[in-house]
Order: C-alpha cells, then sequence, then structure tokens
C-alpha cells in the first residue's frame, strides 16, 4: 500500500505493509511519544488501522519553556 506522509517540511510517499498507525510509525522511524498523527483530518491512536485512501500527517510534539 502507498501512503501519502506529510512531515514537517517534506511530504513523502511510503510504500508500507504497515495495517496501524503505530507500524507505519515504526516503519519511517518515528518515536510515538514525540508525534501527534492525523489521519484524513483526525487525530488518532497508534491503533487506527490504514487504509490505501488514508492521508496521514504527523506532527512533531515540540515542549520547553
Amino acid at each position: 500500500m502507498k501512503l501519502k506522509i506529510l512531515l514537517p517540511g517534506q511530504i513523502k510517499t511510503v510504500t508500507a505493509s504497515a495495517k496501524t498507525v503505530a507500524e507505519l510509525l515504526q516503519k519511517i522511524g518515528m518515536n510515538p511519544e514525540t508525534v501527534i498523527v492525523s489521519v484524513n483530518g483526525n487525530i488518532v491512536p497508534e491503533q487506527t488501522k490504514l487504509k490505501k485512501s488514508d492521508k496521514v500527517d504527523v506532527l512533531r510534539v515540540v515542549s520547553g519553556g
């Protein structure tokens, strides 16, 4: 399955056998504790199943004081 993934400053098309958000994050080397994932405009948990037509946005969480 090919997924379009929006990362800060770039768009990646990933051919992935990932069935869930958690598997996708692992495949692209992202720590799930440092990002928020939105699928088709909705923030979703890691267990969310992915479909071929999904648009996935990966947003890095930034904290500071």
